[in-house]
Parts: structure tokens; C-alpha cells; sequence
């Protein structure tokens, strides 16, 4: 069984309300609070600038530069921070319809598989006692972030699956609210999409044998 995390286990963009998240709880510097903000601030003419080369390159540099805050930031301080995101934030964000379905496949190895940062998904898994988990890689030198993306795994997580696995597996379940997911979704024996909203209902409606979940 492959699922993934953001807007299928939680209703959450788990990388950027996770640097929100840290942001609220005083964990980076007055610089990083402001940089992050006009990144993110429609007002910013920076926001316009990354959001049309996201456009121009479909390639997610809003991540890329969000990560810089990590730079020189412990690792095992970031993944105590993602522990807390999880039991403060995620958890109240819960999809309990995706949660039960993945209890009836009980006997079904889980992976999850996101394009969300490692150290998030470490403590998702960990924390609904899933032993695997494929996500987004961190460049890490001496015990400390750097700050940059080694392995992105947005419109990839075939592939990595496969390399995961060492080999072309055959999946029996995938559960996924991601329209990117296509390619995945199409090689499973049963498929579940997470729908929120009409225009995720109508695409993975035009899909054969894709079983609906609204919420």
C-alpha cells in the first residue's frame, strides 16, 4: 500500500505549515521570520518572481528556498521541532476517513511516500507506526542542514518507489489526494483519491476503476 501525506493523511501542506509552524514558536531568527514572509506574501514582488519561474520551469521553488532556513540548523533539533508539529499541529488536522481505510489492509505493507520534507515525514511514520516512508531528501554535512535539496520527489515518487524497493514492485493499494500522482495511481490494483473539492472529483472521476473519498 503506497499513501501519501499532504491532503490525504492531514489536512495540511505539511512543508510550509510546518516553517509556519516553527516560525509561531520563536524557532528561527528575525531575518529568517522576515524572509519567509516575503516569500510568501502575494504583496512581495520576490513572491511574483518564484511563482512565474515555478511557472516557467514546473519546478517548486517556493520549497527550495523555504529549506534555506533549515541551513545550519541541528538535525535531530529539526526532527524534535517536527515531533512537536506533529503532536500540536497534525494531529487535530487528522483524515479520519483515510485513517480507517488503511486500518481495513491490515495485512498490507504501508509506505508512505510525499513529496514533504524527510524529517516531517520520520516523524509521521514513527508516530502511526509506519516502518517506511520515501520523501523529499536534505543536504546534511556534520550533523547540521545546509540548507539545500539533495532529492525532490514532486512528480518523481514512481520512481522512487521502484528505487526504494530495488525493484518494479506491484502495488495493491494507493491512496493519494495529488493530481500528480497519475502514473502511480494508474499501476495500482485498487485506487482510492482523496478528493476535497469538485475539480479533484472531476479529474480522477475520468480515470477507470478510482474510487472517490470526499471529504
Amino acid at each position: 500500500m503506497v499513501v501519501d501525506i499532504c491532503y490525504t493523511l492531514f489536512k495540511s501542506n505539511t512543508t510550509f505549515d510546518f516553517f509556519k509552524y516553527c516560525i509561531l514558536k520563536g524557532k528561527f531568527s528575525f531575518v529568517d521570520r522576515i524572509y519567509f514572509k516575503i516569500l510568501l506574501s502575494k504583496l512581495s514582488p520576490f513572491f511574483w518572481m518564484v511563482a512565474i519561474n515555478e511557472k516557467l520551469f514546473k519546478k517548486d521553488h517556493f520549497k527550495y528556498l523555504a529549506v534555506k532556513l533549515l541551513a545550519s540548523h541541528d538535525v535531530e533539533m529539526v526532527e524534535s521541532w517536527a515531533e512537536d508539529f506533529f503532536h500540536e499541529y497534525l494531529k487535530p488536522r487528522t483524515i479520519g476517513l483515510t485513517m480507517d481505510l488503511i486500518k481495513t489492509y491490515e495485512f498490507s505493507e504501508v509506505i508512505l511516500i510525499s513529496a514533504t520534507l524527510k524529517p516531517i515525514a520520520k516523524s509521521i511514520a514513527k508516530n502511526l507506526g509506519i516502518d517506511n516512508y520515501i520523501a523529499t531528501e536534505l543536504g546534511i554535512k556534520n550533523g547540521k542542514y545546509t540548507g539545500r535539496i539533495l532529492k525532490e520527489l514532486s512528480g518523481r515518487k514512481l520512481e522512487a518507489l521502484y528505487a526504494f524497493k530495488k525493484e518494479k514492485v506491484v502495488i495493491d493499494v494507493v491512496i493519494t489526494d495529488n493530481l500528480s500522482d497519475k502514473n502511480i495511481m494508474a499501476t495500482a490494483d485498487c485506487k482510492y483519491a482523496v478528493c476535497h473539492n469538485s475539480k479533484q472529483e472531476k479529474f480522477w472521476s475520468s480515470l477507470p476503476k478510482v474510487n472517490i473519498l470526499h471529504i
